[in-house]
């Protein structure tokens, strides 16, 4: 399933590449941007009995205890050719607790003890070009790709049962920007961005909704710069894994703040 999604998403880049070749300015401009990432997981995942298709739902917070704010590196770097705009991002969450479940999660029956632990990590790429775009504003569409690679791990050692959740994935998704300055007396100039990116998908045992969403403020002094926003990643998944039914309707966000530099 990812050859087939990796076969698709080189065939649309090499496409748009041909198509906007000449849409590049001379003087492109790399932004690298370093800052911290507080996200926190909501929503519901569930694991059916194995040959089963009924999942009951626990929530990540309140039934798994995996709701805790983290706080986590965050990397961005922006490459700018003009009319072209190409940019990747990532980071990297934790996250363990302990609870009673109150409904079954897969063969761990509802009323066991467990403790649960939760490793994401999430990749961001994306193609743009502008269709408008003048001294203020600037609206672009695009494609992108994101990168999954998450680990739900539940154990009961009182008896003896550990599940699984594992995902790797490469998603690809239809992106969107917009950007606005804002040149303010006795301030620094300022630009706030919106990036977008989602589909709906169907490939063979897993399908779903996929949204990230990004805004930032960005205050740029010369080549050195400083951005806070925020962050909201939502993923309606359901897919079925070595003979068991798995389903999740979580959203991951939180603040992003940090420094750029422009080389």
């Amino acid at each position: 399933m990812p050859g087939r999604l990796l076969q698709g998403i080189r065939g649309s880049s090499v496409a748009a590449l041909a198509a906007l070749a000449g849409c590049t300015s001379e003087d492109p401009l790399l932004d690298v941007e370093a800052g911290l990432f507080a996200p926190k997981l909501e929503g519901d995942v569930g694991l059916s009995l194995p040959n089963s298709r009924a999942v009951a739902s626990l929530d990540v917070d309140g039934d798994l205890d995996l709701g805790a704010t983290s706080f986590v590196p965050y990397v961005h770097g922006e490459f700018d050719l003009g009319r072209l705009n190409l940019a990747v991002s990532g980071f990297k969450t934790s996250s363990d607790g302990s609870s009673v479940l109150p409904a079954a999660f897969g063969n761990i029956p509802g009323g066991t003890a467990v403790t649960s632990d939760l490793d994401l990590a999430l990749a961001n790429g994306r193609l743009v070009i502008d269709v408008f775009d003048n001294d203020l504003f600037k609206i672009g569409a695009g494609l992108a790709a994101e990168w999954v690679d998450l680990k739900l791990d539940a154990s009961a050692p009182s008896v003896g049962i550990a599940e699984s959740i594992s995902v790797q994935q490469i998603v690809p998704l239809i992106a969107a920007h917009a950007a606005a300055r804002l040149d303010l007396p006795f301030i620094m100039p300022l630009r706030f961005d919106v990036n977008a990116a989602g589909i709906t998908l169907d490939y063979g045992e897993i399908d779903g909704t996929v949204l990230d969403v990004e805004a930032l403020l960005r205050g740029e002094l010369g080549r050195v710069g400083i951005f806070a926003g925020y962050r909201r990643v939502l993923a309606e998944t359901r897919g079925r894994d070595d003979g068991q039914e798995f389903e999740g309707d979580v959203t991951l966000s939180g603040w992003l703040v940090g420094f750029s530099v422009r080389i």
